[in-house]
């Protein structure tokens, strides 16, 4: 399949008001040819499990790919089309930034798989790339590929109020869902109630993330958010968790890939 065989839902005709300051999100459904988005879907379950990174820490639970290596060949024509002009046009002129790139690399982003008990909670995503702090963080893109998935499962996307935490929306992760956010330090998000799906479910999506290149971009790493009815031990957890990625994204930028150690610290202090 060539990047031009690829037909999807044109975003621009699903919404006009994406530059709107009050308009954080759009949802688009049966974005993908329902064919190509099963095969995805298939794909996806099928990854073994050792081709995906465990995040694992008090602030969240989840299973990523890595970089593009191992995904499989439908995902990732499916993601250089979500990356190639053809496709960025439209995200150009949905956002009024003609210079949004991709993260071709896939420093961040791919596949993202959550099991039973796995959950992230209420966060604003880092404003950088990873390993370039002169690229600001736009947008988030998702596609979901669960078929026939419940709202006793959870997995919801809530996106809260920045000042209460009242949430504001709440969007399902159904199947051939296309999900864009604006990524900005008022969005906070996540998937704060631990899935409840069988064992043999999972929530499956790809997400991607797109960039503007500036010579002033202000630090700000994923924040993570405590509820008001939080306990203490959680509200205080969470803060050190803030500082403890804070550390973290410093020591990447220098030292490069050390996920799994932080991880390991992380686990460490979500076990106290």
């Amino acid at each position: 399949m060539c990047l031009e065989e690829i037909k999807t839902t044109n975003i621009l005709q699903s919404n006009n008001s994406f530059l709107d300051d009050s308009n954080h999100y759009l949802v688009v459904d049966d974005f993908l040819d329902n064919d190509l988005a099963k095969h995805i879907q298939i794909e996806i379950e099928s990854l073994d499990e050792d081709t995906l990174r465990v995040y694992e820490h008090f602030n969240a639970k989840v299973r990523s790919s890595i970089g593009r290596t191992d995904l499989p060949k439908k995902t990732i024509q499916l993601i250089d089309y979500l990356q190639d002009d053809i496709f960025l046009d439209q995200l150009r002129k949905l956002t009024g930034e003609d210079q949004l790139c991709p993260d071709k690399n896939l420093a961040q982003g791919g596949i993202l798989r959550y099991i039973k008990g796995d959950f992230v909670n209420l966060h604003t995503d880092n404003l950088t790339h990873p390993q370039d702090f002169k690229q600001r963080t736009l947008i988030t893109l998702l596609i979901y590929f669960n078929d026939d998935w419940k709202d006793e499962y959870n997995g919801i996307l809530e996106i809260v109020n920045p000042e209460n935490k009242n949430m504001l929306t709440s969007i399902s992760p159904n199947f051939n869902r296309l999900v864009i956010l604006k990524t900005n330090s008022s969005l906070i998000h996540g998937i704060p109630s631990p899935l409840a799906c069988p064992e043999d479910k999972n929530r499956k999506a790809i997400v991607l993330w797109y960039y503007t290149t500036s010579e002033h971009v202000k630090f700000h790493p994923t924040k993570y958010y405590y509820k008001p009815e939080d306990t203490i031990l959680k509200k205080s957890k969470v803060i050190i968790g803030n500082n403890l990625l804070r550390i973290y994204y410093v020591l990447k930028k220098v030292f490069g890939d050390w996920d799994p150690f932080f991880t390991k610290v992380m686990r460490y202090f979500s076990s106290k």
